[in-house]
């Protein structure tokens, strides 16, 4: 019975070796340490490239990032940021172009077409065109985090951070009112430099869009003078409400 016994246990423990070795390791480095996507530098500017998404991408496999994107360019967008002031060209395929100037939570967009600059500001949460920039420097890449984390990628010879999630977008149908929403959902995937922890691509189901830095203004924007008085008599007006005594009844 002790010989019987012992055998037992030996061919327990093979058995239980061999699971073991045969349980595949987890190949997925550790999570980086430190802030996973920075904000871009106070002084800096980069262009965004979108184009159509290549087979490889796609596909998700990626060894550089001219295999992302496809023949067609959809738009580029240029940011330069000072602080708290930026200025954004979006230039679309067909020359449709539009210029963003941001001075703190005021928005003001021009178009060769319009007569006025637009006004919007990213406090008021009912502003449709109302962009927070104070929450990331990089729209579409929010969803961003240690939670789809899904390793460390080459691109291009750069060590990246890559992620990897099905993002849901959740809307107000009607601005301001959080009880009539519609919602969306696609996969999206993200390269994040390793080192500078800035963006590299961006890969979603209808567009790549690439990062490029470049070298950073040595000296702040200037508001042109007709976006600063658009935003100048916005803020007279507002003062002008708030200092009128309320009405008798």
């Amino acid at each position: 019975m002790k010989k019987l016994t012992l055998s037992t246990l030996i061919l327990l423990a093979g058995c239980t070796a061999w699971a073991q070795q045969s349980v595949p390791s987890s190949t997925i480095p550790p999570l980086p340490k430190g802030t996973l996507l920075k904000h871009a530098p106070e002084f800096s500017q980069w262009i965004v490239t979108s184009s159509t998404p290549s087979a490889a991408a796609s596909k998700g496999t990626l060894a550089s990032v001219s295999d992302a994107a496809g023949s067609k360019v959809l738009k580029r967008v240029q940011v330069i940021k000072t602080g708290s002031t930026r200025y954004i060209l979006d230039v679309e395929s067909n020359g449709t172009r539009m210029e963003t100037w941001c001075a703190g939570t005021k928005q003001v967009y021009l178009r060769p077409e319009w007569k006025h600059p637009m006004l919007a500001d990213e406090s008021d949460i009912k502003d449709p065109m109302s962009v927070d920039i104070s929450k990331t420097d990089f729209p579409g890449c929010e969803w961003v985090s240690a939670k789809n984390y899904k390793g460390i990628q080459k691109l291009s010879g750069r060590d990246c951070i890559f992620f990897s999630d099905t993002v849901v977008i959740t809307q107000e149908i009607v601005p301001g009112n959080s009880s009539k929403t519609s919602s969306y959902q696609y996969q999206a995937s993200a390269y994040v430099d390793l080192e500078t922890r800035l963006p590299v691509m961006l890969v979603t189901p209808t567009e790549v869009a690439v990062y490029q830095f470049g070298t950073a203004p040595n000296s702040p924007l200037t508001l042109p003078a007709p976006v600063k008085e658009v935003i100048d008599e916005q803020e007279k007006a507002v003062k002008q409400a708030t200092s009128m005594p309320p009405r008798p009844f």
